[in-house]
């Protein structure tokens, strides 16, 4: 398959609705244990995490997220739907969902992408512009990654992040679904501060020669 171009992949991200069903681990520390299953780097345990209500609305709609950053958790019927349209690159692991009440929640899934990594996201690539919200600071619009790394799945992570990135006929089945509590940023416009921009090169093992202007203290007025 072709790459379809970066103004068509998608950051799959969440939007922050203080309304929507929030979950989070129970126990709180099996949040390391799904980042590391999620990197890769542990295989999906058999047993299913336990995701109990942390804030929002007492029961979750088909698509919410687990303390603001795991996630999409989703119903079953968004993976018959993934079946039916052949959408590559991704699997499940198994939860047990708890309603505000305490009561389970049955029918639904944790998320996870089995293609391989693409290389970390470069918004250096991007347009440098003075941030709007941040006088003095500045920020990167529109990211890119290593075309090489990409194994033409649908749905797949880059470097060390459990971030989503989607192709558009993902974005248009999820769309068409009407699932809420999702949101999709078009990586050729998505923003990062220049300190968050870098740190993700250096992260992955770049040189980033002005990278140490971040960290010196500042002069006495």
């Amino acid at each position: 398959m072709e790459f379809p171009g970066f103004d068509h992949v998608y950051l799959v991200e969440n939007p922050g609705s203080k309304r929507a069903y929030q979950g989070r681990f129970d126990p709180r520390e099996a949040g390391l244990e799904a980042r590391e299953m999620l990197l890769g780097e542990r295989p999906p345990r058999s047993t299913p995490f336990l995701v109990r209500h942390d804030q929002g609305e007492a029961v979750p709609g088909s698509c919410f997220w687990v303390s603001g950053i795991y996630g999409p958790v989703v119903a079953t019927s968004i993976c018959d739907l993934f079946r039916a349209n052949k959408i590559t690159g991704w699997d499940t692991f198994p939860v047990r969902v708890f309603a505000k009440s305490g009561g389970e929640v049955p029918g639904f899934v944790g998320l996870r992408t089995i293609a391989r990594p693409v290389s970390v996201i470069d918004f250096t690539k991007g347009a440098r512009l003075q941030s709007p919200r941040n006088p003095g600071s500045f920020l990167y619009v529109g990211g890119e990654f290593d075309l090489t790394t990409w194994d033409e799945s649908d749905i797949f992570r880059s470097g060390n992040s459990i971030q989503f990135i989607v192709v558009e006929r993902v974005k248009q089945i999820l769309e068409n679904a009407k699932l809420r509590n999702l949101r999709f940023s078009r990586l050729s416009e998505h923003d990062v501060m220049e300190y968050f921009a870098l740190l993700l090169l250096k992260d992955a093992g770049h040189e980033v020669a002005d990278f140490d202007r971040f960290s010196r203290p500042r002069r006495a007025p």
